[in-house]
């Protein structure tokens, strides 16, 4: 399940700007999946 590792990349680059910001915490992250990307949209939630 490549999802996983898509979730964990996605966390890590949020952190990473996240920490560039000085932001406090992240609450959200919100993203599209494309109809060809190879990713189930259902295994993300």
């Amino acid at each position: 399940m490549h999802e996983l590792s898509i979730v964990q990349n996605l966390v890590s680059l949020c952190e990473k700007n996240a920490a560039k910001e000085n932001a406090k915490e992240i609450s959200k992250i919100e993203i599209k999946v494309g109809r060809l990307s190879g990713v189930e949209p259902h295994y993300l939630q």
